[in-house]
């Protein structure tokens, strides 16, 4: 029976629906353990506390539950709805979004090819952090098809992001609302994926669909310079752009669309090359949008 990378049982709480993952077709809530999106600010189960509950799961205890948290390569994210929220004088005081995240995890067996993805919160009500964990749960008398390895995408999408425009503060200077929602995908060994959802994501009256490519260092997180991006449209030799970061570890590119706002546009594939390491993204089962900024991290 295969350990897995990190072992535990769930724990209480309640579950709620927050989207919908491609990697099965079933319901978020019909596969979510009761903990899942339950708001806490306690941090996640950390590695060392989990590894020792791995050990405890062994191979004999039949139907015990073994947990593994996957590995992350990437992800990419938009915005398929946003709406916004004025005043009488037609000022902007909140975007309300609804954010798609599209996750590559790999897989060590076919156990944890099964896996889905699980969000919470952390931190104030009014200035939260949601984290996105890749998570796979199985019983420890299951066959997992040793030796089946590879990479899928997962989804989710986050409903009822606020983002307020502009920043709201009280009589004391102290943020009411941000301008920025905060996000974080934390996956197996490696330090956490973070960044920040604005309104710009929506890219309202471009003509364009916009690519921001991004590439971190997969054991630091720190941004590469001079890496090599090439993205093609999925199942095609099309080449939609192709280049190096710079100091800040991005490319960004466009690519026309004469569609309407927020239909599909291209499913695509990120190849990523620094030094001698290559990693390759491919998001094929969520498309691109239409005149949306398409956010992609690479992790190389």
């Amino acid at each position: 029976m295969p350990a897995g990378r990190v072992g535990g049982q769930a724990a209480p709480g309640a579950c709620a629906i927050v989207g919908r993952m491609t990697k099965t077709t079933r319901d978020v809530q019909k596969w979510c353990p009761p903990f899942l999106f339950a708001r806490t600010t306690a941090p996640l189960l950390s590695l060392a506390t989990a590894a020792l509950a791995a050990l405890a799961v062994g191979c004999g205890q039949e139907g015990k539950s073994v947990e593994t948290v996957l590995p992350v390569q990437g992800l990419a994210y938009d915005a398929p709805n946003v709406a916004i929220v004025s005043n009488t004088l037609g000022d902007t005081l909140v975007a309300i979004m609804n954010v798609k995240f599209k996750v590559q995890t790999t897989y060590a067996n076919g156990c944890e090819a099964r896996g889905g993805l699980q969000i919470l919160t952390e931190g104030p009500e009014q200035a939260p952090l949601f984290v996105i964990s890749p998570v796979s749960r199985y019983t420890a008398d299951m066959d997992c098809n040793i030796g089946l390895a590879g990479d899928t995408l997962q989804t989710i999408q986050v409903n009822g992001v606020r983002v307020g425009i502009p920043v709201i503060r009280d009589n004391q200077g102290r943020a009411i609302t941000d301008s920025v929602a905060r996000f974080e995908v934390r996956g197996h060994n490696a330090p956490p994926i973070r960044f920040n959802v604005n309104l710009g994501l929506a890219s309202r009256g471009d003509t364009a669909t916009a690519y921001y490519v991004k590439v971190e260092d997969k054991d630091t997180a720190s941004p590469l310079t001079g890496a090599i991006v090439r993205v093609e449209r999925y199942g095609t030799p099309d080449v939609l752009g192709e280049g190096a970061t710079g100091a800040d570890g991005s490319f960004a590119f466009n690519v026309a669309c004469s569609d309407t706002a927020g239909r599909t546009a291209d499913p695509y594939v990120v190849k990523v090359s620094y030094a001698s390491r290559i990693t390759i993204l491919t998001v094929n089962t969520a498309p691109a949008l239409c005149k949306r900024r398409e956010q992609i991290i690479v992790r190389v």
